[in-house]
């Protein structure tokens, strides 16, 4: 049914699958390889919660769930993104240090790396200063491995509360972001990298919101399991 409205990736694995709805790894991994077998492409999520992080058992967690997924996937790696979600960093406005960016990206993974500002920060007019702070502190991390990152714009007040940053507010990051990256990466780096806007995106703001210059597309959350979501999906079109 999904190919048959011209969707070609899917994800599997997402936390709240594996949280909410007890999706365990050989779930996830039956799921993904009926996906392969379909002709689709797979955004597969691993990560670990909290009590796994604070218990030291973060590689074990992602290593096992990585695991499940190597005969599911077979020959087909060419058509599979491997997509580091640690639970305890979504919606809650924590997110994976740089180090953990690094060690993603060193080992042979693409990271979108997620960065936004609370509503007391915004409110006290510090949105720049968080964001720019935020990604200052990613490029040691990515140092090369720019072609293997995307950046998401989340702001943390507009995660899963109905409210949005207006298309004028999300571009303004956008653009201020891509300039900060011009002058102080590099100007290929501020064309090339993939600039995401998360934040309670939904049919009824994704086309004005797909019309900003500085907008790459969308990082869609509770919206992705509605059908609406096929509205999000062609909204530049």
């Amino acid at each position: 049914m999904l190919k048959d409205i011209g969707v070609n990736w899917v994800i599997i694995g997402h936390s709240e699958r594996r949280t909410i709805f007890n999706e365990n790894d050989n779930l996830v991994a039956e799921k993904v390889a009926h996906a392969l077998e379909s002709g689709m492409k797979v955004i597969a999520c691993i990560g670990e919660t909290l009590e796994e992080r604070e218990a030291g058992k973060t590689e074990e967690v992602v290593f096992r769930q990585t695991q499940a997924l190597v005969p599911a996937i077979g020959d087909k790696w060419a058509n599979v993104v491997l997509a580091y979600e640690p639970v305890w960093a979504i919606g809650t406005g924590k997110t994976a240090s740089p180090q953990q960016v690094a060690h993603a990206l060193e080992s042979g993974m693409k990271v979108i790396a997620c960065i936004g500002e609370t509503l007391e920060e915004r409110e006290a007019g510090k949105t720049e200063e968080v964001v720019f702070r935020q990604t200052q502190a990613l490029v040691s991390a990515i140092g090369d491995k720019w072609a293997n990152v995307v950046l998401a714009y989340e702001p943390v007040w507009a995660i899963g509360t109905g409210k949005t940053a207006s298309p004028q507010q999300a571009q303004e990051v956008h653009a201020s972001l891509r300039n900060w990256l011009a002058t102080n990466v590099s100007a290929e780096v501020a064309d090339s990298v993939r600039i995401q806007y998360g934040g309670s995106v939904t049919a009824a703001n994704a086309k004005e919101l797909a019309t900003c210059a500085d907008i790459d597309g969308f990082l869609v959350g509770g919206a992705s399991l509605k059908p609406e979501f096929v509205n999000i999906v062609n909204a530049t079109k």
